[in-house]
């Protein structure tokens, strides 16, 4: 990606958050994912993972001291250059539901003092993080004679969320009607359903159902959706993608699931679907529980 491709996605989230509580509307375009999304899981090259829930440090480079909450029983060691979300690779996986299952007795057992679950509060824009795993295209100037670039197409990333205080995890099925987007008022349509392409209702691919309202178009250098990464080039293989989202205002405060999905084409291999499942509690606005201090990424792309 070139210089200043990306920027603080919490923001374009923040103004659109601010168009749809006014009555703006946002641009759709009907559309459906592959209906090879329902096969099973299979092995392949492609893979990536939720690495941080509550990220608020740089968009260039992943700083592990800006991570303030991680998804179930995820401890990476700190790496030196940014890349500390590169481990374990065995961490993808592309199973329905949950990648981990709740620990018991209490859900707050997959989490420590040192990497603790995420705490949100309501109505206010949170971030996530995660390794590109090459998995993005890179710009003809890129001059890194180790990158590579093995993008997918038809991409798709989403954030979709249980009911409070769910006694287990929800099934796929039960994920896929709950789009946080389409709860938090931004969207409609979102949830995963056959349908032909461009019938009414199936909003499923447009950008107002995609993390962080922006969904990548195949073949472009947009920096968007998964492929938000401005510094894919530097090290392809862990370089930093990150995308927010609104927690909405109207979620009872309490404990809630939450499942990651980045899913897309790659040639000769089929489609596949990579999922990360992680704790959040749900807190009131302005709570002495919620973590202080700024939300979202910081800075500009260099």
């Amino acid at each position: 990606f070139g210089p200043g491709c990306c920027r603080p996605n919490h923001n374009a989230l923040r103004r659109a958050s601010l168009a749809r509580l006014l009555g703006g509307k946002m641009a759709r375009a009907g559309g459906q994912l592959a209906a090879a999304l329902a096969l099973a899981a299979r092995s392949a090259s492609a893979h990536s993972w939720v690495a941080c829930t509550d990220y608020r440090g740089g968009v260039n480079y992943f700083d592990q001291e800006a991570c303030l909450a991680w998804p179930r029983g995820y401890q990476p060691t700190p790496e030196e250059g940014g890349y500390q979300i590169s481990e374990p690779e065995t961490r993808a996986s592309q199973n329905d539901g949950c990648d981990r299952p709740m620990a018991a007795p209490s859900w707050k057992n997959a989490y420590t003092a040192d990497y603790p679950h995420a705490i949100y509060e309501a109505g206010r824009v949170y971030c996530l993080a995660w390794p590109m795993k090459n998995h993005a295209t890179a710009a003809p100037s890129c001059a890194n004679p180790h990158a590579k670039s093995d993008a997918g197409t038809s991409e798709s990333v989403t954030l979709r969320v249980s009911r409070v205080n769910p006694a287990s995890d929800p099934s796929q099925a039960q994920f896929d009607q709950r789009n946080i987007n389409e709860l938090a008022g931004l969207a409609t349509g979102c949830s995963h359903q056959w349908g032909e392409l461009g019938e009414a209702g199936h909003n499923e691919l447009t950008d107002a159902c995609q993390l962080g309202l922006e969904r990548h178009r195949d073949g472009e250098l947009d920096c968007k959706g998964f492929q938000r990464s401005p510094k894919f080039c530097d090290d392809t293989g862990r370089a930093m993608g990150t995308g927010c989202f609104k927690v909405p205002a109207n979620f009872t405060p309490g404990h809630y699931v939450a499942q990651w999905q980045w899913d897309a084409t790659f040639t000769g291999r089929g489609h596949f679907a990579y999922r990360t499942c992680f704790d959040f509690e749900v807190v009131q606005l302005g709570s002495d529980e919620a973590r202080p201090g700024l939300l979202g990424t910081v800075g500009k792309a260099d």
